[in-house]
């Protein structure tokens, strides 16, 4: 067996698709976390068992700071003017043979996505620092432009998918070599 390191960002500190965002505090955690779980195919389940998807594994992660895309909207903006950009690396472990690897090479099936474990939900420029369904929180969740997930516990893995909710998740690597 001969193993390959695919390289990848598992996700940023911006807003995403599903109008939310890690903070940049949180990224290393999740970094932490990554390390030692499984690289997937469409976020099968961690909860029921399902492994046959597995094509490898989450050797080593880490929170890289960065220049931000370009086209960044007035949300996105302001959380780089605050925080800066940065994003989380993995660097996945696999067997040569793996058939995405392959794929990765024709630019197929290279856009990823992460699940992950947080404690709450809370506002951008949180206030009251309460969950953002608390009683105690003033605004009203349907409303916010986004909302951030606080207190990263775990990670779950990371799967190729057709459409990730952060934009520039996705492998970058393949050994070292940039794609």
């Amino acid at each position: 067996m001969t193993d390959v390191v695919v390289r990848a960002i598992a996700t940023d500190n911006l807003v995403c698709r599903n109008s939310a965002r890690y903070p940049a505090i949180e990224l290393p955690k999740l970094a932490v976390y990554l390390v030692g779980k499984p690289a997937s195919i469409d976020h099968p389940s961690a909860f029921r068992g399902t492994v046959k998807d597995e094509w490898g594994n989450i050797t080593a992660a880490g929170v890289e700071k960065a220049e931000p895309p370009t086209d960044l909207d007035d949300h996105n903006k302001l959380i780089v003017q605050k925080e800066g950009y940065h994003y989380v690396w993995t660097d996945i472990t696999c067997d040569v043979a793996v058939e995405h690897i392959e794929a990765f090479k024709k630019d197929l099936r290279r856009r990823v996505s992460i699940a992950a474990m947080y404690q709450f939900m809370r506002c951008p420029g949180c206030t009251c620092g309460e969950d953002v369904f608390s009683e105690k929180c003033p605004n009203y969740f349907w409303e916010l432009p986004y909302f951030e997930r606080c207190g990263v516990v775990d990670a779950l893995e990371i799967s190729l998918v057709s459409t990730p909710a952060v934009r520039v998740a996705r492998v970058v690597s393949i050994d070292g070599v940039n794609l």
